[in-house]
């Protein structure tokens, strides 16, 4: 598991908990790159030729609890820079 997945999932589960006091424990249940966009692609895309770097997107599914505090499987998606050297700050 590299540094932007592990960022990643701490961030996410702890926004989540914030957001959503009544949720017990969430657990990650898969993780699937469902894309990737390279730097030159963006700015293209774009026309910013501010971009820095490509991103990844990943398709999440987590355990986690509804409202009535029962077990329910949730989704999202979280793109992340394609670049391991980037700063985060």
């Amino acid at each position: 598991m590299d540094i932007r997945r592990i960022v990643f999932v701490i961030s996410f589960i702890s926004l989540n908990v914030l957001l959503h006091s009544k949720v017990k424990v969430q657990v990650l249940i898969s993780d699937t790159l469902i894309n990737s966009v390279s730097q030159l692609e963006l700015i293209e895309m774009t026309s910013l030729p501010i971009v820095q770097y490509g991103i990844d997107a990943y398709k999440i599914q987590y355990l986690t609890n509804d409202i009535n505090g029962d077990e329910s499987i949730a989704s999202g998606l979280i793109v992340v820079p394609s670049n391991n050297n980037c700063s985060w700050g």
